[in-house]
């Protein structure tokens, strides 16, 4: 790749920073890469993308050129050579938030949101969620409190191993052609 170099400096008591090209030819240690010239260099946090090995990248240096990587940052992932999977990540962030007035993902096969423990969704006003198939699943405990609850089936089945309990201050059993209860015993009153 060829060089490219500027310099720019922010304010007379900062540094001039110099900025190259290189190419990342080992990860270090988390947040640290060596470059093909032997340089050490730490990801800026602005570099979203985490460098992989074998990228080309723009690189900015302090002027008193470290090799230690204190001063020297990836700034920008400018090429690579296989493009299948880009992590995204901010270096020494524990949380990112992302504020606008609509933010829309949108995945052509797949969309998966994953935590090792816990996931929230929720909305203040309508949470919209659609889907021709929809699965979920709860390992302990499933609870939900609600003011108005409406289903609509062509058919539902309802199995409980053990006991199966319905209350309501007023409840309404009805059927456009039969009833049928079965059971060996059946108590009423």
């Amino acid at each position: 790749m060829t060089a490219l170099t500027s310099q720019v400096q922010m304010v007379p008591e900062d540094p001039v920073w110099q900025l190259q090209c290189f190419q990342v030819i080992q990860q270090e240690r988390e947040g640290t890469w060596r470059l093909a010239d032997g340089r050490r260099v730490k990801q800026a946090v602005s570099c979203l993308v985490t460098p992989q090995v074998g990228d080309h990248v723009l690189v900015a240096m302090a002027q008193n050129g470290s090799q230690t990587g204190a001063d020297s940052f990836i700034v920008h992932i400018l090429q690579r050579e296989r493009c299948d999977s880009v992590q995204l990540n901010v270096p020494g962030a524990i949380q990112v938030q992302w504020q606008q007035e609509q933010i829309a993902l949108l995945a052509k096969s797949k969309l998966t949101l994953f935590a090792a423990q816990q996931v929230d969704l929720g909305s203040l006003e309508q949470l919209l969620i659609q889907g021709k198939h929809q699965v979920y699943t709860a390992w302990e405990t499933a609870v939900s409190h609600v003011q108005h609850f409406v289903q609509q089936v062509d058919s539902y089945t309802l199995t409980a191993k053990h006991l199966l309990k319905l209350h309501g201050e007023y409840q309404l059993l009805t059927a456009d052609k039969e009833i049928k209860a079965d059971a060996d015993r059946i108590m009423m009153g």
